[in-house]
């Protein structure tokens, strides 16, 4: 199979090394191509995990110069929303989305029944600026979850299907006629403007109803098949062109790179072989016919490469990228990505959260930010948090811990002035059960951690000062701890030891715990116990450098009985959080970095809920929001159009 994303790394190579000026943009481009080429890489970065061209993303972003028009606002502002997605940075939400969207939103005009404007100082209602009106739309509601955002991208999709700019063979004119006759203009349809509408109708199909094929998926399924059938979009060779392809200017060379971006997305999302042919059998010709053989890329990708007239630079370029990038999708699994960033309005924590699905609700519990109560809230399956209570007469100096036993939600802790652990239990009516219990013969300094496995809900902890064991108990639904009516010591994982909390996860028919090494020892292990109460022999999750280490705690979370996760801070400033999985407890991913803005001086907390893997942290002193509680939910990049 062709490796399709190592032809984009070397096209990506020849684009720099030769075009980029060394400071903020490529020589030989139009202004809205600089923001189109940057969002090219970031969708790189998030596809391979290659975060080598960040500072280059993040100074093309912000260099505005030369834009002019609504398009290329919208250009610019959904490659800043999508920077602010991939480092967490607020200048790009603060500084560029929020003031591209105020100036944007008023080129809204009720002429011809609605659209946006070109250009405020002319009255042309064009495809392009109005499609990446509805992209923009949905990816700031994907950001701020505001029903007015998701409203307005309805409203306006709505009428751009009104409007008349989709003609009768499924694919869309530049734009419509002035008012007062509106309607199809019959200009040229150009791939991109077939392109861009498509990603905002898969991510209007993703944040209403995922699950129908009605009305979004219909009509991207249509515009694309209308394409990929078209006679003059098309060549002989089965090649996407341009209209008018034997004289394309210095836009219409980016162009079809855009349409085979939104194609990528849409074929992960809904479409089998048909279409994924047709976006290999495209870059494996680009790549056959290449101009040197090194990875340069011509603007005609479906004429003579050698012939007179071949078109080269940065916009060509980046423009294969991203069929090479599409392909590349078209043929490997989904990657795996997560949601932007929401805060729990209102609470905070100095410590770290626990997370826990229970009832057909998301639950989080935590310290107080400035007290030692143990607070506690509940998320729906419509994600509408509840309010903040906590947990009469508890208290801890650490973290809690949660986890579904017996039909109902136990949360576990240190105590605020002593090193027992402290349990207590609901059954979903937001009042714990009173009189808070110990667990006997039990002590600890840091925060426990509770896992249900094999009809008993476990506890697991690290010793108190200098002792290192990781010691587990076991309570029954009749409420008796292991350890109960013992003056022994409660069993260890044998062989091991902790300097933080280790955490808990049953998947597949065993208990499986994760830590910390012990001291000056910052690699993370594992082991997995079986019914019987005996673990294996302790391992890491990589067998190879760079290993998956944290000066933190990391956490467990079982994905169903797909997938056991394990996500942990980094070390030291690293205050990223990084993640891998593993289908049968043994072989695990590489890790990967989660995005946006997944920065944390503390643990994450990973919980299965809704069918989603949803991450809890609180925030980094580095991204000013240290005792904020944020969580995000991890989703596959073919279903979400991003």
């Amino acid at each position: 199979m062709t490796d399709y994303l190592n032809l984009a790394v070397r096209a990506i190579n020849v684009m720099q090394s030769t075009w980029w000026n060394g400071s903020s943009s490529w020589n030989g481009i139009n202004a809205w191509q600089r923001p189109a080429i940057a969002d090219t890489l970031i969708t790189y970065t998030l596809l391979s995990d290659d975060y080598s061209y960040t500072d280059v993303i993040e100074s093309a972003v912000r260099n505005t110069s030369g834009l002019s028009g609504n398009d290329d606002i919208l250009w610019s502002a959904i490659a800043a929303l999508k920077a602010y997605y991939l480092t967490g940075d607020l200048y790009y939400w603060n500084n560029m989305v929020i003031p591209d969207y105020n100036s944007v939103k008023s080129a809204w005009t009720t002429a011809c029944g609605g659209g946006l404007l070109w250009d405020n100082k002319k009255d042309y209602k064009n495809a392009i600026t109005n499609e990446l009106w509805i992209y923009f739309l949905t990816l700031m509601y994907q950001a701020t979850k505001d029903s007015g955002l998701l409203q307005k991208a309805i409203d306006a999709y709505t009428w751009f299907v009104g409007s008349g700019m989709i003609n009768g063979h499924s694919l869309i004119n530049d734009g419509i006629k002035p008012p007062p006759e509106c309607g199809n203009n019959g200009k040229t349809t150009y791939t991109y403007n077939q392109g861009v509408i498509v990603g905002g109708l898969l991510n209007l199909q993703l944040v209403t109803d995922p699950n129908s094929t009605q009305p979004y998926a219909d009509l991207a399924n249509s515009i694309t098949q209308a394409v990929v059938n078209s006679n003059h979009l098309v060549s002989d060779g089965g090649i996407l062109q341009e209209p008018n392809n034997q004289d394309l200017d210095a836009n219409q060379v980016y162009f079809k790179g855009v349409f085979m971006t939104q194609f990528g997305h849409f074929i992960g999302s809904s479409q089998g072989r048909l279409a994924a042919d047709f976006v290999t059998q495209n870059a494996d010709y680009v790549n056959q016919n290449e101009l040197t053989g090194e990875g340069e890329i011509n603007a005609y990708w479906s004429g003579n490469p050698e012939a007179a007239g071949a078109i080269l630079g940065a916009a060509p370029q980046g423009s294969g990228i991203n069929l090479f990038l599409s392909a590349y999708q078209a043929t490997n699994t989904p990657t795996n990505l997560w949601s932007y960033v929401n805060k729990i309005s209102g609470v905070g924590t100095s410590n770290n959260p626990s997370s826990c699905s229970y009832a057909q609700r998301l639950y989080s519990a935590w310290k107080g930010s400035t007290d030692d109560h143990i607070w506690f809230a509940s998320m729906s399956e419509e994600g509408v948090w509840g309010d903040q209570n906590y947990i009469q007469g508890a208290g801890t100096s650490t973290s809690p811990s949660l986890a579904s036993f017996n039909s109902l939600l136990y949360a576990a802790w240190k105590g605020s002035g002593d090193n027992y652990i402290w349990y207590a239990s609901t059954d979903d009516s937001d009042s714990w059960s009173s009189g808070q219990a110990s667990i006997p013969n039990v002590t600890v300094d840091t925060s426990p951690a509770l896992a249900h496995f094999n009809g008993r809900l476990y506890v697991i902890w690290k010793g108190v000062g200098n002792d290192e064991s990781i010691y587990f108990a076991s309570m029954g639904t009749d409420g008796t701890w292991s350890t109960a009516g013992s003056s022994a010591s409660p069993p260890t994982i044998p062989n091991t030891g902790t300097s933080t909390s280790p955490s808990l996860a049953a998947f597949n028919g065993w208990l499986y715990a994760a830590w910390k090494g012990s001291g000056s020892d910052q690699k993370i292990y594992y082991a997995s116990m079986d019914t019987g109460e005996n673990w294996s022999p302790q391992q890491q999750p990589a067998k190879s450098d760079p290993y998956p280490s944290t000066d933190s705690s990391p956490s467990l979370a079982a994905f169903g009985d797909e997938k056991l996760y394990l996500a942990w801070k980094g070390v030291g400033s690293d205050d990223h959080i990084w993640f891998s999985d593993s289908s049968d407890g043994e072989t695990w991913s590489p890790q990967t970095k989660f995005v946006l803005p997944g920065l944390t001086t503390r643990s994450p907390a990973l919980a299965y809920f809704n069918n989603c893997l949803y991450n809890v942290y609180s925030g980094s002193p580095n991204a000013s929001d240290a005792d904020n509680i944020l969580y995000s939910y991890g989703i596959y990049s073919g279903n979400r159009g991003f």
